[in-house]
């Protein structure tokens, strides 16, 4: 029988061997990046490392072993801050194993920041000083883009002026804008002149206007947000089958407003009563909630609308802002005095126990907010747009904020929406008769 000969290279080769099959079959962090996006798809407790290009959580079930995982594609780091609000895919690379250890030192030591960094409850706070976090997601919700939109294309089709009723959005940024090209915003629809053009803002308005605009024989575009409509096509339905509680101006004989648990003690229906509750898209999610449960906990039977009210855009911004607060020192809030949902995400910052202040323009920044902090979260509100948001954080940049980073702390789907269909059928007309013309 033949010696076997154990020299130093088998040796080391065996235990090699044996260290990757335990490694292999022990529970592992899985982690998942799509090819296509440089946003991480995370499901669990997130560790996020300092100078952070990946987020990792540990999976109690079985998971990959240790070459999947390094395996795993990772965002590839952008060359400078301008790049971070790119829409544009970027590269990203497969990291060779054998050379790890010195990626992971550069991306240590690197002030370049990577395009996101998944985060979310039981991350591990930011370490680094002078840090931006760009919550995402933030900005346009999609009736706000609708809506916007309505504004451009009836300038487009019907030319200047255009007139809208109320300001399209609350944002004095995204109005002045319009305004420049043409719009004209009135609070009142007898400012209208007769045999013009009016568009209905994204919020909505009662049916008092439209028969108003109809009286003067106004062409109406109503970018009122679906979302909202849904809200009034329930209220006037359960209005109409002797339900109690609605909207004002689309059931204000049976309208009882509560904006407090206390208002909800001092109602005094009868047991047997119908009840039907609404809440506005824009209130806080939180305080939702406790009325809400102080309703349900007083009148059991009451109703509501099967899926809820409040917009999937103020209920994403807020839990996203909440989390990233949570591991931040200050936060700020690109959006108007006269945004609503704004207002409640300064809010909801606050109530991480950290300092949050309302940014309407760059200028607002206040330098002395940044002393001491190493970490800002910034979002923005439904009705602000990307470029006001990154004005905000160039402006950062100019305050000796080093690093920024697109933080993707909740998964948003929008939904999609056409313009008004006689938007739409007007835009229609009209390039059948420039066609006919040429």
């Amino acid at each position: 029988m033949q010696e076997i000969s154990w020299g130093p290279g088998a040796l080391w080769r065996v235990l090699h061997l044996l260290l990757l099959l335990l490694l292999t079959h022990l529970p592992s962090a899985s982690v998942q990046f799509s090819r296509n996006s440089t946003a991480c798809e995370i499901t669990s407790g997130v560790v996020t490392r300092q100078g952070g290009i990946s987020a990792y959580r540990r999976n109690t079930g079985a998971g990959p072993g240790l070459h999947d995982l390094s395996a795993q594609t990772r965002p590839r780091a952008l060359p400078s801050h301008a790049n971070l609000f790119s829409r544009k895919q970027h590269q990203q690379e497969v990291p060779d194993p054998v050379t790890e250890r010195d990626t992971l030192e550069k991306e240590r030591t690197s002030t370049v920041a990577p395009k996101t960094t998944a985060v979310a409850e039981g991350a591990a706070t930011l370490a680094r000083p002078n840090v931006a976090l760009l919550a995402a997601p933030r900005g346009f919700c999609e009736g706000v883009s609708r809506a916007v939109g309505a504004v451009e294309e009836a300038l487009r089709v019907f030319g200047s002026p255009v007139y809208v009723k109320h300001q399209i959005v609350h944002n004095e940024f995204v109005c002045k804008q319009l305004e420049d090209r043409g719009a004209i915003f009135v609070e009142d629809i007898e400012e209208v002149p007769p045999n013009s053009v009016v568009v209905f803002s994204a919020h909505g308005i009662p049916p008092s206007v439209r028969d108003a605009a109809k009286a003067r024989g106004l062409t109406t575009v109503d970018a009122t947000c679906p979302l909202v409509q849904k809200v009034h096509v329930y209220v006037k339905q359960k209005a109409n089958e002797g339900y109690q509680i609605g909207v004002k101006g689309e059931a204000s004989d049976k309208v009882q407003v509560v904006e407090s648990e206390a208002d909800v003690a001092a109602l005094t229906y009868p047991p047997d009563t119908k009840l039907f509750y609404v809440t506005q898209t824009t209130l806080s999610v939180l305080d939702c909630m406790r009325i809400e449960q102080a309703l349900r906990a007083k009148y059991p039977h009451i109703e509501t609308i099967p899926s809820g009210s409040v917009c999937y855009a103020t209920t994403n911004r807020q839990a996203a802002l909440g989390a990233l607060s949570a591991h931040a020192d200050l936060a700020l809030v690109v959006g108007s005095p006269s945004s609503s949902n704004a207002k409640r995400l300064v809010e909801v910052a606050k109530s991480r126990n950290i300092p949050a202040y309302l940014v309407p323009t760059p200028e607002s920044v206040d330098p002395k907010w940044l002393k001491g902090v190493k970490t800002v979260v910034v979002s923005a509100s439904a009705s602000t747009p990307e470029a006001l948001t990154n004005r905000v954080m160039q402006r950062l940049a100019e305050l000796g904020v080093s690093v920024q980073q697109e933080a993707l702390a909740v998964n948003e789907t929008k939904p999609t929406w056409k313009l008004p269909k006689n938007l739409r059928d007007a835009a229609q007309l009209l390039v059948a008769k420039l066609t006919t013309a040429n």
